[in-house]
């Protein structure tokens, strides 16, 4: 007889009934070796009853111990890490090309235009040019600079001209940009931009204090030209400071798409707060 069969060999010797009966126990000692830990544990847990419900600050009517070991997720505490951790973002813009584009443009055609002999023609042309790119010369600070003799018309074009490039490539903010960033606290900005030397996407950290916008476009003017040129006539002072203003625009701005899945990504790196209990520790206890 095989080694197998001698070990249920004595089930031979019982009756129908009987077999059916080690058969039912086997199958329940099985379920109670299973299920039992699980039911122990979740009824004791069940046993932390509170008498009543309560509200934050109330006092308690009595006194509760853990009868058993178990810890839970402290999602008050995970939340202030998860906002801790989205505040460490900075928020992130980026260039606008095609406003880029336009001042480059604008730039380029004006010194063009003051390169033209001809007074009617450099009239007609400059007239164009404020329809063309929609500027209002209230000041008379265009008509000003067409009006000068043409070895300093010619140069004080290709100064400002010069003055627009360099606020391109530095980076211009609109006003409600600016107003953002003061309403959020954020006093640093991180500004994307294409690296021309291998035509790479970098981003740069920037402090706000420092940043060129629309608002400051005249004291831009005066270091800018202070500057590059030490020995600029003051008297063309006031002339290049208000055509700056006309030609240039915001060429950055806020990338709230950008910044918000930053902030997302930046959360969900934290890792949630468990607290531990142990059997015995006080839950609460009656006031």
């Amino acid at each position: 007889m095989k080694e197998g069969s001698k070990k249920f060999v004595f089930l031979r010797d019982l009756t129908k009934g009987q077999k059916t009966a080690v058969i039912i126990l086997s199958t329940l000692m099985l379920i109670l070796s299973i299920g039992l830990p699980l039911f122990v544990n979740r009824s004791s847990i069940e046993r932390i009853r509170l008498s009543r419900s309560y509200r934050v600050g109330e006092l308690s009517d009595e006194t509760i111990i853990s009868p058993v070991d178990f810890s839970y997720v402290d999602t008050d505490e995970t939340e202030n890490l998860r906002n801790e951790a989205k505040k460490s973002v900075l928020p992130q813009f980026a260039f606008e090309v095609s406003n880029s584009l336009l001042m480059r443009s604008r730039s380029d055609d004006l010194i063009e235009i003051m390169d033209i002999e001809d007074d009617q023609e450099r009239e007609n042309s400059l007239s164009n040019y404020f329809s063309l790119y929609g500027i209002d010369d209230n000041s008379g600070a265009f008509n000003s600079l067409s009006s000068l003799d043409p070895t300093e018309r010619r140069v004080m074009s290709r100064l400002i001209g010069e003055a627009v490039n360099n606020a391109i490539s530095q980076g211009i903010m609109g006003i409600d940009d600016l107003a953002l960033l003061s309403q959020n606290g954020w006093s640093s900005i991180e500004l994307e931009s294409l690296n021309p030397s291998d035509m790479t996407m970098k981003t740069e950290k920037m402090d706000v204090i420092g940043l060129l916008s629309t608002v400051n476009i005249p004291s831009y003017a005066v270091r800018w030209i202070e500057k590059i040129y030490p020995d600029f006539p003051l008297d063309y002072l006031d002339m290049t400071t208000l055509i700056l203003q006309g030609l240039l625009i915001s060429n950055i701005s806020y990338d709230q798409f950008q910044t918000e899945k930053l902030m997302e990504e930046k959360a969900n790196e934290v890792e949630p707060v468990h607290i531990s209990v142990k059997k015995g520790d006080l839950l609460l206890e009656r006031d």
